[in-house]
């Protein structure tokens, strides 16, 4: 990994939150289906990208971990909030024009995402979109 990758321990954390509240949960990791990703060509890299812009289409929600701006995952909220999908950014960005435009919420930090998920609120929002 170079240096213009946030280190990915996150995603563990994010799933775990996820799978506590919701056991049957189905979720897709990118880092999990292609952890080389940044080490591949160019062709099987932007297959790769294609693939989670389509993914993040039909989900039911999209969960993005941002303590930095990331032009893949930009595109894969896009492409979610095109199709009305519920879309959840755990960022300190929140003035971000692009994540305030296409972000159902924005929560500051993992734990604040925890609280969200064990006080029933994510199950409201997945509910009322």
């Amino acid at each position: 990994m170079d240096s213009s990758h946030v280190p990915q321990d996150y995603r563990q954390t994010i799933k775990n939150i996820i799978l506590i509240e919701y056991p049957d949960a189905e979720i897709f990791c990118p880092m999990e289906m292609f952890p080389n990703a940044p080490l591949l060509n160019d062709e099987v890299a932007k297959s790769i990208i294609f693939k989670g812009v389509e993914i993040a289409s039909e989900v039911e929600a999209v969960i993005a971990f941002l303590p930095e701006a990331s032009m893949g995952t930009a595109v894969e909220l896009w492409e979610a909030h095109n199709n009305s999908r519920v879309n959840i950014v755990i960022s300190p960005m929140k003035y971000n024009l692009l994540l305030r435009t296409v972000a159902d919420v924005i929560i500051p930090d993992i734990s604040g995402f925890k609280e969200f998920v064990s006080s029933g609120k994510l199950k409201e929002l997945l509910t009322e979109k």
